[in-house]
């Protein structure tokens, strides 16, 4: 029996049962969030530096890690999963560890029942079974549950396909703070991360419907709780502090807390130097540049509070090529002036455990902003991709640990192939169709890709681009 990726695509942890022909990826990650000093996070998170100590504290505490520390955790679980997890769970698992039992009994239409049993291992839907140093090597990060499987290191007996229960709700209790994320790619993480239960922050300009492209951020909150997250809308504009302060606010007296940072709205003008007007350039570099700084300032507070924070900006990597500033300089230089605050925060703050991260698409991405700005061009739909892509890609990112992950320029596809993705087939418009390269993308992943989005044979604009819409002007 092997293990393969399932129709969620859903980073590292997807299971299902399936024949040998098929490719291994890894398991369901538990328990890391049983050790989260913030007690309405969920026990199950992909976060790998989450712990009750911290500092020096926290190192000791694993590197001494036997199976009384790991009682700890299930101890610890038993404060942090209330009756929606169960009912996420819905199953009676047990974890041995270096021979020892614990009994996960997380059934919907009984009381949760998380103890140590004596004697042989009691009956359960899925049993997990790995040495006290491997499981919490997996609990801190440190060793993938691909490789921990496949060398024997921890075995699985029953059905695996429960294993995607538990994945389902690692982001559960965490606070996720999107900037214009109404709709396009910003709308899709909030949705990836919303079916873990997550809670959700939308911030952006658009509550009034747009008469050719769906949704607001009341459309989107709707969906957002529809998938099992919970989501305050809040109408923010970007370039004003006080909107950007209050939205933040707002967000800490709902839920108590912002765990993660989507920098993701964005606006665009493909236009050189003498037909840009100063309002656009303007426009641009104050949702851009500034508003991704500003509301990193203003949320940083509450990340330090976090057990595994994150600041994820979809900019660019700082690729200096003529090429790629030529056509839009003022475009850019704000685009990258999001990249740059990559580049600073990510060592400013990396001693305080917050990650600060790019992520940027391959391909382009196929949206209904697109659709509308390029006329509705089937053809070129069809060289693009779904944004299911880059919300992936922003979950695996996030669920990193953040002590160690930070100050990278993350491709799409790069991301997801390290987590052990082969098949891009199913982020197609139209499988097997060839793909058309996206803006600012470095030369090793551009083989293969037919020219790219945006600039024409002569190098003018023909298409737009932004990151929260994914080419639409602004959201």
């Amino acid at each position: 029996m092997f293990i393969k990726q399932s129709s969620s695509l859903i980073g590292k942890s997807a299971l299902t049962m399936l024949s040998c022909r098929t490719k291994p990826i890894p398991m369901a990650r538990f328990v890391h969030q049983m050790m989260n000093k913030n007690t309405s996070s969920s026990m199950l998170a992909i976060r790998s530096n989450a712990s009750i100590f911290n500092g020096n504290q926290q190192s000791r505490w694993f590197a001494d890690a036997t199976t009384i520390e790991t009682e700890k955790l299930f101890e610890k679980a038993k404060t942090l999963v209330d009756d929606k997890l169960k009912s996420e769970i819905n199953a009676t698992m047990v974890f041995c560890i270096s021979g020892k039992n614990i009994l996960f009994d997380a059934n919907k239409d009984r009381p949760l029942k998380i103890e140590v049993c004596a004697g042989d291992p009691p009956k359960a839907d899925v049993t997990f079974i790995a040495d006290d140093k491997v499981f919490m090597k997996l609990a801190k990060g440190e060793m993938k549950s691909t490789m921990a499987f496949m060398t024997g290191k921890l075995k699985i007996k029953g059905d695996i396909k429960l294993a995607q229960r538990a994945e389902k709700i690692s982001f559960a209790g965490k606070t996720v703070f999107v900037t214009g994320g109404s709709r396009g790619i910003g709308k899709a993480i909030a949705l990836k991360m919303a079916k873990d239960g997550c809670n959700v922050v939308i911030a952006a300009k658009t509550t009034d419907p747009h008469p050719k492209l769906e949704g607001t951020i009341y459309t989107a909150a709707k969906e957002i709780e529809d998938n099992g997250g919970k989501c305050l809308p809040v109408q923010c504009d970007l370039r004003e502090e006080e909107a950007v302060v209050r939205a933040i606010k707002q967000a800490i007296d709902k839920f108590g807390k912002i765990d993660v940072l989507v920098n993701n709205a964005s606006a665009i003008s493909l236009t050189g130097t003498e037909e840009t007007t100063m309002k656009k350039y303007d426009l641009m570099n104050q949702i851009n540049a500034r508003g991704t700084f500003m509301a990193s300032k203003y949320c940083i507070p509450h990340l330090k509070q976090s057990s595994n924070p994150h600041i994820l900006n979809l900019s660019p990597p700082l690729e200096m090529k003529p090429r790629w500033f030529a056509p839009h300089v003022a475009y850019s230089m704000a685009k990258f002036g999001m990249s740059l605050c990559v580049l600073g925060m990510a060592e400013e703050f990396k001693y305080q455990g917050i990650a600060v991260n790019a992520l940027w698409p391959r391909t382009a991405i196929w949206t209904a902003a697109m659709g509308m700005l390029s006329g509705g061009q089937q053809e070129i739909a069809k060289m693009c991709r779904k944004i299911d892509i880059m919300a992936d890609a922003a979950y695996a990112i996030t669920s990193r640990n953040s002590k160690s992950c930070t100050g990278n320029f993350f491709i799409d596809e790069e991301v997801l192939r390290n987590e052990g993705i082969k098949d891009f087939d199913p982020y197609a418009i139209e499988p097997g169709n060839q793909l058309m390269g996206d803006f600012f993308i470095p030369e090793r992943v551009m083989e293969g890709l037919a020219g790219m989005a945006g600039t024409s044979e002569e190098g003018k604009t023909s298409m737009t681009d932004d990151s929260s819409s994914r080419h639409h002007p602004i959201v």
